[in-house]
């Protein structure tokens, strides 16, 4: 089973999760034997993260 887990420095609406979430579910079937159906994925937003010793608010990861 696929997993997709994504950390991000945003909070993110609800509708952009859902979009998100289709579009990789399109993405996954490039990969043979992989659908959306069997796709999981993880948002953790909202969350404060370092770069080179420096807190990035638009750092996504």
């Amino acid at each position: 089973m696929p997993y997709i887990n994504s950390t991000l420095t945003v909070k993110m609406t609800d509708e952009k999760k859902e979009l998100i979430k289709s579009r990789l579910g399109e993405i996954i079937t490039e990969i043979p034997g992989k659908s959306e159906e069997w796709l999981m994925v993880g948002f953790k937003d909202g969350h404060e993260l370092f770069f080179r010793g420096e807190k990035n608010k638009r750092l996504l990861l």
